[in-house]
């Protein structure tokens, strides 16, 4: 005979805890609630009292009977987000020497006499140098790339908007009237490898102060308290001081070379750079204007933004700046001289704001000196007018002057017109 199943009741009012979740004691009675361990804790048997705290270098999330390692990431070669911004400055840098080619290969035909090869050249060597500082967001930081990514890029690219500011204020001083006694003050402050030299020195002792004070360091960022994963990556300094005003002494010199650039603009793009100055400042000021706030919103993805900024304002440069004067180069007809350029813009257009130079050049042999000429009042206002041909055509990289024009006003008026030697 079967004896019969009894069923015997649990003596107990609360489950059993499961593995990652303790006990809360109730005050009422002994029965008690289970609740899930915390981040950074865990429970790996049942009915646990309390939940146990992970080891050095380890971590867990919420409800986790067990913990795991700690991962540090930082921008490695292998991921596509590095594998992408080095073959961006990788390309950018062979651009910059096809570039280069081009320029030395054309370097006498009116395009790039026009676009001063000696000064371009060291625009692209900044250009360079801000290229390669997008190598050094790579790989596991330490103290030291941290602060060559940062002067790198400081230097490179101050060194390249200096170049860009010589242009502009040079197409500043040759097409707008000035009565003589201010243009001969102008004039002297025109000194390219003066100008370049002080301005770009000037970012060295901003950079230099900054290393010394808040100088660029490793950091450490946890996204939550107990988070898995630790992003390594470089900070600014502890108050970022130094970093903001680096970025803005650049914003200031593309902003001053951006207002000479605009205050020209109406002089045709045959006899300046005043177009590309202002499209490769305006695109460089934007991209730092959308720089700043998701660089502060996007703390855990500073050195991608930092370095995708960086690449999009060198690139700029280049399409805006460069790439035309290449194609002039390459694609312009030989026979096309300035004086033809001259006799064409004349019959098209006839503005009374723009200067409009005499056609008829001829080679300067009297006086070899390069330099900036004063205008010659006109002789019914007693200042250089805007239909005088009180014009100066300039271009670096052309040894002799360029061309001297007669214009007749009652009496012949003759008015060198003269090439600035960088």
């Amino acid at each position: 005979m079967v004896a019969p199943f009894f069923h015997i009741p649990m003596s107990r009012c609360s489950p059993v805890c499961q593995p990652g979740s303790a006990k809360k004691i109730l005050n009422v009675s002994c029965c008690y609630t289970c609740n899930r361990c915390q981040a950074g804790t865990y429970a790996n048997g049942s009915d646990l009292n309390d939940c146990q705290p992970c080891p050095n270098g380890q971590s867990s999330e919420k409800g986790w009977d067990h913990c795991k390692q700690i991962v540090r990431t930082y921008l490695r070669w292998r991921d596509p987000h590095p594998i992408a911004l080095t073959a961006s400055a990788a390309f950018g840098i062979l651009l910059l020497l096809v570039i280069f080619t081009i320029f030395l290969v054309y370097r006498n035909s009116p395009p790039m006499k026009r676009a001063e090869v000696r000064m371009s050249c060291v625009m692209m060597s900044g250009l360079a140098v801000s290229f390669s500082s997008v190598i050094c967001f790579m790989d596991k930081p330490d103290v030291h790339l941290c602060r060559a990514r940062q002067i790198m890029y400081a230097m490179g690219f101050t060194l390249c908007v200096s170049c860009i500011l010589v242009k502009a204020y040079r197409t500043f001083l040759a097409f707008l009237p000035f009565g003589q006694l201010r243009h001969r003050r102008l004039n002297k402050l025109y000194r390219p490898p003066i100008i370049i030299s002080v301005v770009t020195a000037i970012q060295g002792v901003i950079c230099i102060l900054w290393l010394v004070f808040d100088s660029p360091d490793v950091d450490y960022i946890t996204p939550t308290p107990h988070s898995l994963e630790i992003i390594i990556q470089c900070h600014v300094g502890k108050t970022s001081i130094g970093f903001g005003i680096m970025l803005s002494y650049i914003a200031l010199l593309a902003l001053v070379g951006f207002l000479l650039a605009f205050k020209g603009r109406k002089v045709p793009q045959e006899f300046s750079e005043t177009g590309y100055i202002i499209f490769s400042l305006l695109m460089y000021l934007f991209v730092w204007v959308c720089f700043i706030p998701i660089y502060i919103i996007r703390t855990e993805e500073a050195s991608i933004v930092q370095a995708s900024a960086i690449l999009v304002s060198n690139y700029g440069v280049i399409f805006c700046h460069f790439l035309p004067r290449c194609c002039e180069a390459l694609f312009m007809p030989k026979g096309d001289t300035l004086e033809r350029i001259l006799g064409r813009w004349r019959t098209v257009t006839a503005s009374p704001s723009v200067p409009i130079p005499n056609a008829d050049f001829e080679r300067d042999s009297e006086n070899p000196n390069t330099g900036l000429e004063t205008p010659i009042p006109s002789p019914s206002t007693g200042r250089s007018g805007n239909h005088s041909a009180s014009v100066r055509f300039k271009t670096l990289g052309d040894a002799s002057p360029v061309a001297r024009s007669e214009v007749s006003t009652g009496t012949q008026v003759r008015k060198r017109i003269r090439s600035i030697s960088f």
